[in-house]
């Protein structure tokens, strides 16, 4: 419950609420163009996204399933939502390519339900604590419940789309929504298997810096999300990267490496975004 509260904060708190005492500087006196943030922002955002998948496999390969997991399902989250977007209004331009972007999402689908019941398969007790493998094992369930679900009204609507009988079909929004639940049962689960010294770090930089700035900045492209919450990305990111290389974590080197890499593009963020 306090990580959804944590990431629901992050996400709704209303602009005015936010100071910016660590810059000493207003969301107003930010003059950052839309082409700086298209070309230069977003771009090195998207791979500190990257990376900190990439450190995380370094520092917990246990979570390397979930990660790829979470990519299946985020592939398939983009391509529904697409179709929101350009297919429901039946004005939309291209409609008639509609009935291929369903077959592309039912083809992602069976990857996901392919690589999902692999994991369930190779599910083991082994290398993890036993109750975060158990969670972990209950994610894949729950996942594969989901799935189902997804898969039938998916079938249904493309049975029933465009026919007398499409009134009874489930709608394309409900059937995003069902997908959207699961991308966000994976985000909260995300770090389940990560060892326990480490959890807390990978747990709070997960919520509060990497998963906001991917749905907001880099799905969403929302320039405003990032400039009202600079000062708390700022203070977080710079809490989990002093953490991970002067902390007392012991981690080895080379696994955090990559730590260095993200602080570089982040701080060139920073450049870009106070630049007067």
């Amino acid at each position: 419950m306090k990580k959804i509260i944590l990431l629901i904060s992050i996400l709704l708190v209303p602009c005015s609420t936010l100071g910016y005492s660590f810059f000493k500087i207003k969301p107003n006196d930010i003059k950052l163009s839309s082409e700086s943030f298209r070309r230069y922002v977003r771009p090195q955002l998207k791979s500190i996204v990257s990376e900190y998948f990439h450190v995380l496999k370094k520092v917990s390969p246990e979570t390397e399933p979930i990660i790829s997991l979470r990519r299946n399902i985020l592939s398939i989250s983009k391509m529904t939502r697409n179709y929101v977007t350009s297919c429901s209004n039946l004005n939309a331009e291209g409609l008639s390519n509609c009935p291929n972007k369903v077959q592309q999402i039912s083809h992602l689908l069976k990857q996901y339900e392919k690589n999902l019941y692999k994991k369930l398969e190779n599910f083991s007790l082994i290398g993890s604590e036993i109750e975060d493998a158990l969670s972990y094992q209950k994610l894949l369930r729950n996942l594969i419940t989901s799935l189902a679900a997804i898969n039938h009204h998916l079938e249904e609507y493309r049975i029933l789309n465009g026919t007398d009988f499409e009134k009874y079909a489930t709608s394309f929004d409900e059937i995003n929504l069902l997908v959207e639940k699961s991308l966000a049962e994976i985000n909260l689960k995300m770090n389940i298997l990560v060892p326990l010294k480490l959890k807390n770090e990978f747990e709070t930089i997960w919520i509060s810096f990497i998963l906001p700035i991917q749905e907001m900045v880099v799905l969403k492209n929302s320039k405003t999300f990032l400039i009202t919450h600079l000062e708390r990305l700022n203070i977080d990111w710079n809490s989990f990267n002093k953490n991970m290389t002067k902390g007392n974590y012991n981690i080895v080197l080379s696994k955090i490496k990559v730590t260095k890499i993200m602080h570089n593009r982040w701080n060139a963020v920073l450049k870009i975004i106070l630049r007067k």
